[in-house]
């Protein structure tokens, strides 16, 4: 029997995630949290019910150089919170928002940034509607969870931590693509 491949054990993470979603799906996670590990590769965590706020603060205390963040809203004070343990660890915390959250009145980011943690606006066309959080050069958090209260109860949402050097470097330039062309925020 052969060895299995690179290429291989890509397709069996993509694999193992489509079931996870299609089983979710099927048993109705609403309620409950769903959680699939290959290797700690590939975690995928549901909400509502699923306790992602958790697993996202979870994946933040993993850090030990770096968290890099892109958000469309964030008004999660939990994860804020979190982010700003990091940052005071000596974690180097950046977050990279959407304009409205220069409006928006339940946002972390002044709050965040009035805490040290550097905060940039996305100077994109349209809306910067990422929800991605690059850990060191191990992990990324992505998915379609906004890091509010609203994706933790209301929402049904997904989120999934990938372990993979190649992806996280894959998203870490994109972060870097979009900070060349980002504002930086001006605490008032």
């Amino acid at each position: 029997m052969q060895a299995p491949t690179k290429t291989s054990k890509i397709h069996m993470r993509t694999l193992v995630v489509w079931i996870a979603l299609l089983l979710s799906g099927i048993s109705g996670c609403e309620n409950k949290a769903y959680r699939h590990a290959k290797d700690d590769a590939i975690q995928v965590c549901f909400s509502p019910g699923g306790n992602c706020t958790k697993f996202i603060q979870e994946a933040i205390a993993k850090a030990k150089k770096t968290i890099l963040v892109q958000a469309y809203f964030f008004t999660s004070r939990p994860i804020a919170d979190a982010l700003i343990s990091a940052h005071q660890q000596g974690i180097a915390v950046r977050l990279l928002v959407d304009r409205s959250q220069l409006k928006y009145k339940y946002t972390q980011v002044r709050y965040m940034a009035r805490k040290g943690i550097p905060v940039y606006i996305d100077q994109t066309a349209g809306i910067a509607h990422n929800k991605v959080m690059i850990i060191d050069n191990n992990y990324v958090l992505t998915g379609s969870f906004n890091w509010t209260k609203a994706a933790e109860h209301c929402n049904a949402e997904n989120l999934l931590l990938i372990r993979d050097k190649k992806i996280n470097q894959a998203y870490k330039e994109t972060w870097r693509q979009r900070m060349q062309q980002a504002a930086p925020f001006v605490v008032e």
